[in-house]
């Protein structure tokens, strides 16, 4: 016997859906998704909740005024052999929009004109103690106008979606809201308003291209909508609610799925400029050689991932300055950059540098103290010169990166912390490891990925970029106009410097200082150690022998760390012929 829909969707009321190769139209409608997990549901494989948004934004489009727009979709909608509930609120919606204005206030009547989506309660039918739970906090389409009047406003893209943001979280009474832009690899944070989202449901939004349902994980309850343009899933719209929130699944993805799409073109623009933003920052890095393009390439790589890097390299090679790229060029930017060098950290502060402590854990502890981990939450911390760690200190880093937590000196609670690490060191860990000064489950932790900075010496071409880059540096902040002859910076460039680029940053630095304010500074206002009095070829055996014993002293020096003990180890004498050579060399501090 036929049967109406209405009536049928009143005496079947909610049932499980079950596995079949092909879903009819009343079997769809009579479905209730109930969670075996976060359920997974892309507009194409949820054909009802694909059509109520539609639906939504074309009622939106014609209160707008963009009837054209409007009765494109319903035509499209129209192709799709809808049931007859819901064709009928097609073509009440596109008869209002073809009626003139005149007639629409006449004959329709205001309360027809902005009549709600009673209509709409088809697509989602609930048990009888749910419906009015649905009916009252349905979302309206008043609210959809205006999110896409927000979407249109003349303002900057992040500040567009930060307004968004704000309205989808007041509409869903969530603790934070948030857009996310898909990149190689992962996401990126373009805004947020309210509590921190987790980049976990973002990855899993992105990789299956469909909707995440609110569900629980740990202590909170996070949905997802991705965002489409361009027949792409360019990022995810995400939102987080309280343990134990009074929310409706079916409103919340509702209104994720609508504010994504009215977003698309913003968030398809912001992620354009903050890729143009990234790929500029080439870094400060310096240089026409193919292994500064090589080291770039290594940091874009890098940044892209969410594993530790070891940067290594010699001292003064820049390995710092190659840390804080791979901060800015990753999706952790906007979090903080904290620093940490190993070597100043005495033994009995560096669980209180590196954890923090409680207030009265020990005498002089008068107020509680975030340690660097804490304070690096979220973002990067740096580990400089890594191998100078004790093995106790190596004991308590290894235990924080295998755990994800810590704990403060002086409690007794456990504090989880999100932070990537980069770490540097100028010395061999692979020895360091044989001679049993460094654990090798620590190096395993922190050598994920290695990037090796190139001294200086092997790339020469690039000291005549660098020469001019530190010279105007230096020249501007003590208000000189002097300027580097060209016979000055070939000597630069044919100098070993042992130290890298700190010590050709120092010499100009001193040089700028030496110099008159105003002509071209030769090459004999160089130090002596350069030798540019005389060319090479007119030098003596016993003045070349000269300078290139105080070169290779002082590359030995700058290796150990300006500890004498080890740089006559490395050249093989003993403590005391190393001062005496030094002593006869002018060398008089370990630094220079």
């Amino acid at each position: 016997m036929p049967c109406s829909w209405p009536g049928r969707m009143r005496r079947c009321g909610p049932l499980r859906a079950r596995p079949r190769r092909s879903c009819t139209w009343p079997s769809v409608i009579s479905m209730r998704w109930r969670g075996r997990g976060p359920p997974l549901f892309p507009l194409p494989g949820r054909p009802l909740r694909s059509i109520r948004v539609r639906i939504l934004l074309a009622e939106a489009d014609r209160r707008r005024g963009r009837t054209s727009t409007a009765l494109a979709c319903l035509k499209r909608l129209a192709k799709a052999g809808l049931p007859p509930a819901i064709r009928f609120r097609c073509e009440l919606i596109a008869g209002l929009a073809a009626a003139p204005a005149e007639a629409l206030s006449m004959v329709v009547g205001r309360h027809v004109a902005g009549s709600g989506l009673g209509a709409l309660e088809l697509l989602t039918p609930l048990a009888a103690r749910d419906a009015k739970l649905l009916t009252a906090s349905d979302p309206s389409v008043d609210h959809i106008v205006a999110i896409m009047h927000l979407c249109q406003t003349a303002e900057d893209e992040l500040a567009v979606l930060k307004n968004v943001c704000s309205r989808v979280r007041e509409q869903l009474h969530a603790l934070g809201v948030a857009f996310f832009a898909a990149i190689p690899r992962g996401c990126d944070l373009l805004v947020e308003d309210g509590a921190r989202i987790d980049r976990a449901i973002v990855v899993r939004a992105l990789a299956a291209g469909a909707s995440i349902a609110p569900h629980q994980v740990e202590d909170r309850l996070e949905a997802a909508a991705p965002v489409r343009y361009g027949g792409a899933t360019i990022g995810a719209l995400c939102a987080r609610w309280a343990p134990g929130s009074m929310y409706d699944r079916s409103r919340a993805a509702t209104v994720l799925t609508v504010a994504a799409a009215a977003a698309a073109p913003i968030v398809s623009a912001a992620g354009a400029r903050r890729r143009c933003e990234v790929l500029p920052i080439a870094f400060d890095l310096r240089g026409i050689t193919p292994a500064i393009g090589e080291l770039r390439l290594a940091i874009e790589r890098a940044a892209a991932a969410p594993f530790s890097v070891l940067v290594t390299g010699e001292s003064g090679s820049g390995k710092e300055l190659v840390a804080r790229a791979i901060h800015r060029a990753g999706p952790r930017r906007e979090r903080p950059f904290c620093t940490l060098n190993c070597a100043a950290l005495p033994d009995d502060l560096i669980e209180a540098e590196l954890f923090g402590h409680a207030r009265g854990a020990f005498t002089g502890a008068i107020v509680d103290r975030a340690g660097v981990f804490e304070e690096a939450h979220g973002g990067t911390l740096f580990l400089d010169e890594v191998g100078e760690l004790s093995p106790r200190a190596q004991a308590k880093v290894l235990r924080v990166l295998q755990e994800g937590e810590l704990r403060r000196v002086g409690e007794n609670t456990s504090r989880r912390v999100d932070v990537r690490i980069v770490s540097a060191t100028n010395r061999d860990l692979s020895r360091e490891v044989a001679d049993g000064r460094f654990r090798l489950d620590l190096l395993y932790r922190l050598d994920v990925i290695r990037i090796a900075v190139p001294p200086l010496r092997d790339r020469r071409e690039d000291i005549t970029v660098l020469a001019e880059h530190l010279w105007q540096e230096a020249t501007a902040r003590i208000g000189s106009r002097a300027a580097l002859g060209v016979a000055t910076i070939a000597a630069l460039s044919r100098y070993a410097w042992p130290g890298n680029v700190r010590e050709l940053q120092n010499v100009l630095a001193a040089l700028a200082v030496r110099s008159p304010k105003r002509g071209v500074v030769p090459p004999t206002a160089l130090p002596a150690h350069f030798g540019v009095a005389q060319s090479p070829e007119a030098w003596r055996l016993d003045q070349a022998r000269r300078i290139f014993e105080e070169q290779f002293v002082r590359a030995a020096l700058v290796r150990s760390g300006g500890r004498r003990a080890r740089a006559a180890a490395e050249l093989g004498v003993t403590r005391q012929g190393l001062t005496k050579l030094m002593t006869r060399l002018g060398i008089s501090d370990d630094r220079n």
